[in-house]
């Protein structure tokens, strides 16, 4: 059970990847793109109904509030769903529910870097993209659970710490300028 989902979160990553690679230059800028028009466009809260009706509304919320920085008031990203230690079902129920889950990841998040690849960015948009990575490192090192388990037992720091940034700035009370498409 446990390969069969290991392979499956593979298959999800690598589409995701694909999707992205196409972006200019590597410039991604999240907060932009309305994701949550795109999930609900291609169902998640029908994905998870029959599983249990209450999915969705139970997920949505706690993605809103585990995913907030409540040193800044802030949420980290747009919205979404998240569930992790789930032990209310069989272990086959699980998997099912995962898998139907995962299922809509990538067609939901792929036309975002396919509309977005030839955009060029400005020097302003860049300078937000950096301070809202740094939004992700802070949620990372503060809130993050997966992150603090991690630095607190003998794992191994740099395996803990991969998925931060290469790149990321903080800025006193950091807002969009002008009329950014932000």
């Amino acid at each position: 059970m446990y390969e069969r989902m290991l392979s499956r979160l593979r298959e999800a990553q690598d589409g995701i990847c694909q999707a992205m690679s196409a972006i200019d230059g590597g410039h991604f800028r999240e907060h932009q793109w309305d994701r949550r028009a795109s999930f609900r466009a291609t169902g998640l809260s029908l994905v998870l109904h029959p599983h249990n009706p209450a999915f969705y509304p139970r997920f949505k919320t706690w993605c809103d509030e585990y995913f907030f920085l409540k040193h800044r008031g802030e949420a980290r990203g747009v919205g979404g769903v998240f569930f992790d230690d789930l032990r209310d079902r069989s272990r086959e129920e699980l998997f099912a529910f995962a898998s139907d889950s995962l299922d809509v990841v990538v067609p939901a998040y792929a036309p975002i870097p396919e509309r977005r690849h030839s955009h060029r960015f400005t020097e302003e948009e860049k300078r937000w993209q950096a301070l809202r990575r740094g939004r992700y490192v802070e949620f990372n090192l503060v809130w993050d659970r997966g992150t603090l388990f991690g630095l607190r037992t003998d794992a191994r720091v740099e395996s803990v710490l991969m998925s931060l940034p290469l790149t990321a700035a903080f800025g006193f009370a950091a807002k969009p300028v002008g009329t950014s498409r932000r």
